[in-house]
């Protein structure tokens, strides 16, 4: 059938992913046809191939409704969901979905994975698909030490940044050392001294601690969501990919680290906003050139002296920032200028040139423009401009000893390092731990009748199945529970601790939180009324002891 009617195409269009509280699935079907009744779920999260399919399908319609395709938003594989409880238990479902038989008929509305969550008769879950997943939020253990990112080492020509952070503690390995590359399309200008230019069209990530292993890779045939987007390149005369820039971007998951990083912008420019006087005050204008002539992306300071000197150049034709030639009439050489400009990346004096803007022949601080640049590779003439500046409607008033710093917002490159390290998992402060448990408290308190804790009942043959949590308890501690006269209602013996065959390690990440049922030792259900409860820690013998109410 699929070949028939596909052509054996595989129509893989996105992701959805949904979330219940209940075994039926329900709390997402929400989505309503013309009729009022409910046909779709509402996904937390979707995502989908750059293919612009887009919307609802209009086809395959289902009394007047579409199934939505998505934005366009490309494939991502990681995602956080931030908007849950602690205690309450989630369903989570992820579908894949296709684009549907547009022409076939009046259209065949999109498909996607089945969603199997099975239950006995006392509504237990017993089996599920390998596309749902059941989740318990929780807190961590008192006394838990988490995993965590040790150092970040940055030794960057670029200025970007690059944040790592852990998303599944459990899959951190411990003290291990990664390193950071990006790779970079690179144009090669052997006419100009020190001249460069490049952009990120990916990155690689390798783990040190196991032989420099490549372990995460981007590049323009796999990537998450829209971290790199498709052009042409007139340099190149090529259709190319470049990291997205002047946008925050997310790896996806490795090890159970995520990467968040930030490339500036594609192409060189004056960063203005980290430019700045290090010495004296007052508005300077900074420009940029032209964006094909952007090829000298450094450091520099301008530094006024009464003895300044200016390196020689022949100054013919110069590009200025607005693209157009300057004719060499309207451009001034002058070697004893009040500053010198000083490439603080490669070590020396780079040339100036005066544009004489008012025409009079001289040079003027207040009404003329300075193009800062490069010569050519035998130093004889003036290569490109690397960036200008001038006073004009400034109220600066440099003398001798002032100095500026220009620096350009630039990607990284392919010689730069991001290393980082994760410090060991599964640490147990015991100090930590004494005092954590004076957080540990009763959840709900007081409880009234139910809370969303608690699964809902849809056989009307159950009683409300009742639960109260503590929370901020150690990983194996002992909870008693007694009335307020004294007598033991019930005991909870509690080992949350990683189990590694038959060792239970008290270092753990396990959950610092237990529910009970609300019934007695004899499995009786517990009036309304005060009740005390005593906790214990078996690693360290601290005890906490405090009260709740129930009211029902």
């Amino acid at each position: 059938t699929r070949e028939v009617m596909l052509g054996n195409k595989n129509d893989f269009e996105g992701y959805k992913l949904y979330r219940a509280t209940d075994k039926q699935m329900s709390d997402p079907m929400v989505i309503t046809d013309l009729n009022g009744g409910t046909v779709f779920r509402k996904p937390i999260f979707q995502c989908d191939k750059i293919d612009g399919k887009t919307g609802p399908a209009d086809f395959g319609l289902v009394n007047g409704t579409g199934y939505n395709l998505g934005t366009d938003s490309g494939i991502r594989h990681s995602f956080v969901d931030t908007t849950v409880k602690n205690g309450v238990e989630y369903y989570y479902a992820l579908a894949a979905y296709d684009y549907g038989l547009p022409n076939v008929g009046d259209g065949i509305s999109p498909s996607e994975n089945k969603i199997i969550i099975r239950k006995n008769e006392a509504e237990e879950v017993i089996e599920i698909s390998k596309n749902v997943a059941v989740v318990t939020p929780r807190q961590r253990a008192a006394g838990f030490i988490p995993a965590g990112i040790d150092s970040v080492d940055f030794e960057t020509f670029g200025n970007g940044y690059v944040i790592p952070e852990i998303i599944d503690e459990e899959r951190v390995k411990a003290d291990h050392e990664y390193k950071i590359e990006f790779s970079t399309v690179e144009i090669d200008l052997t006419n100009v001294k020190d001249a460069k230019m490049y952009w990120n069209d990916g990155l690689k990530v390798y783990d040190v601690t196991e032989d420099n292993t490549l372990i995460y890779e981007e590049n323009h045939i796999s990537y998450p969501g829209k971290n790199l987007v498709q052009y042409y390149n007139e340099n190149l005369n090529e259709s190319s990919f470049r990291v997205r820039a002047g946008t925050e971007l997310h790896t996806d998951v490795f090890d159970g680290l995520r990467l968040t990083y930030f490339v500036p912008n594609t192409l060189f420019s004056v960063d203005t906003l980290n430019s700045s006087w290090r010495v004296g005050s007052g508005k300077i204008n900074l420009h940029d050139p032209v964006k094909s002539h952007r090829f000298l992306p450094y450091d520099y300071e301008i530094i006024f002296s009464d003895n300044a000197s200016n390196p020689s150049i022949n100054p013919t034709d110069i590009l200025n920032i607005d693209g157009k030639t300057i004719n060499s009439d309207h451009l001034i050489f002058d070697s004893s200028l009040p500053f010198y400009v000083q490439d603080m990346t490669n070590g020396y004096k780079v040339a100036t040139v005066v544009h004489d803007l008012n025409g009079n022949g001289s040079v003027d601080l207040n009404s003329d423009r300075f193009l800062v640049g490069a010569t050519t590779t035998d130093g004889q003439d003036w290569g490109t401009m690397a960036f200008a500046f001038d006073f004009i409607n400034s109220d600066a008033n440099p003398s001798d000893g002032d100095s500026y710093f220009v620096t350009f917002n630039r990607g990284f490159s392919s010689d730069d390092e991001i290393v980082f390290k994760t410090n060991a998992s599964q640490k147990l402060d015991k100090n930590q731990l004494d005092e954590d448990m004076d957080n540990i408290k009763v959840v709900p308190n007081p409880y009234v009748v139910t809370n969303v804790m608690e699964p809902a009942v849809m056989n009307e043959g159950f009683n409300q199945r009742r639960r109260i949590m503590f929370t901020n308890i150690p990983a194996r501690c002992t909870i008693k529970i007694f009335t307020v006269s004294g007598l033991l209602v019930d005991e909870i013996d509690v080992e949350n601790s990683a189990e590694t065959g038959d060792e239970i390690h008290p270092n753990s990440s396990a959950n610092g939180t237990v529910k009970w049922d609300l019934l007695s030792k004899e499995g009786l259900e517990i009036g309304a009324g005060y009740y005390l409860y005593h906790v214990k820690s078996k690693i360290t013998g601290e005890e906490k002891v405090g009260k709740f109410a129930v009211i029902k």
